[in-house]
């Protein structure tokens, strides 16, 4: 049984887990959680909100994140320690669930959708950029990520739930991925961000040449429209596939930019204003999604946010406006924060 937790930022060292004084409840990845602009922006220290001065402190300076000495970080891969030389190192932990079911190849999962079916997993990656710790005083620091050559490169990192066994051996393989590795100066942290996509910067590159983890093809719809930010195709018991497939639409070359640009982003933007990386996961919720879907009579699923009365109640979970494909993180509840 898990417990959806918020922690009132304990003090704690990452390295040792040491901590108490948790409370019980669901961590808040919206309410409160974005900037006045209500979007998580990419300059550098994005402010995530506005702290409060007498609730800060009550609640304590959050964890505390230190650097190894160099016996530690020789421990660790050579890879991850030359990216993150000088940096306290990091795990994010992750997983997709329905309920209480982490959602695996070859098994069987539900209830989903309006009429509570049972279903099987054929695809499940997404992809998390501008990952940032945030501080007591609401702004953001950029988590670099290890470069590993085939989940994190450049600040991307792909989450991959796909193992190859049961109806995911057309595109799986044996190598998943559930955490996101990284690196952030020392300090007192309080909270996590990111968004869900690939950066506009790396959206149209052609896969067949991108370095890993963006040279999926089965992530990829054409040079035009970019990468699919979120992949999961499931079947339910009937043999019916419902798909989610979430990129930028309405994407043609700009011939006064010189290059592609897409109306709607539909990057998906989550804040928790407590996040403890050490004692908490994140979980996306695929329940949620499909709430008072359903999923036999809407086949194939929202792709591209194509279908409006299927992609609009979709996207909106994700806190994205089908319409513009703007992101609020206050909007959001597709993801949340657990102990673990």
């Amino acid at each position: 049984m898990h417990t959806r937790v918020r922690f009132a930022f304990p003090m704690m060292l990452l390295a040792l887990a040491c901590s108490d004084g948790s409370r019980a409840g669901k961590a808040d990845a919206g309410s409160g959680g974005a900037s006045s602009s209500g979007a998580i922006r990419d300059a550098a220290a994005p402010v995530f909100f506005t702290p409060d001065a007498e609730v800060l402190a009550d609640e304590g300076e959050g964890f505390v994140l230190e650097v190894p000495d160099a016996s530690v970080a020789m421990a660790e891969e050579e890879a991850e320690v030359d990216a993150l030389a000088g940096l306290s190192p990091i795990e994010l932990h992750f997983d997709v669930r329905v309920g209480e079911q982490s959602l695996r190849c070859g098994e069987r999962f539900g209830p989903i959708g309006e009429d509570g079916l049972q279903a099987e997993l054929l695809h499940l990656r997404f992809y998390l950029h501008d990952l940032y710790l945030i501080g007591a005083d609401g702004k953001g620091q950029e988590i670099t990520l290890a470069e590993d050559g085939r989940f994190q490169h450049d600040g991307v990192a792909l989450l991959d739930f796909e193992d190859g066994s049961g109806r995911c051996e057309e595109s799986g393989n044996v190598s998943e991925n559930h955490r996101i590795v990284g690196g952030v100066p020392a300090g007192n942290y309080v909270g996590l961000a990111f968004k869900v996509g690939v950066p506009e910067a790396y959206n149209h590159e052609d896969p067949t040449e991108a370095a890993p983890p963006l040279d999926l093809l089965p992530m990829h719809w054409s040079w035009a429209d970019g990468y699919k930010f979120l992949r999961i195709d499931a079947r339910e018991q009937g043999g019916t596939s419902f798909n989610i497939h979430l990129g930028s639409t309405y994407c043609n070359f700009d011939e006064s930019l010189g290059r592609v640009r897409c109306e709607r982003a539909n990057r998906a933007e989550v804040v928790f204003k407590a996040f403890d990386p050490a004692r908490e996961r994140v979980v996306l919720d695929y329940g949620t999604l499909l709430e008072g879907i359903d999923v036999v009579a809407e086949t194939p699923g929202c792709i591209a946010g194509g279908t409006p009365w299927i992609c609009q109640p979709l996207m909106a979970a994700f806190g994205i406006d089908h319409a513009t494909g703007t992101a609020d993180p206050e909007l959001q509840r597709a993801f949340f924060a657990e102990e673990r």
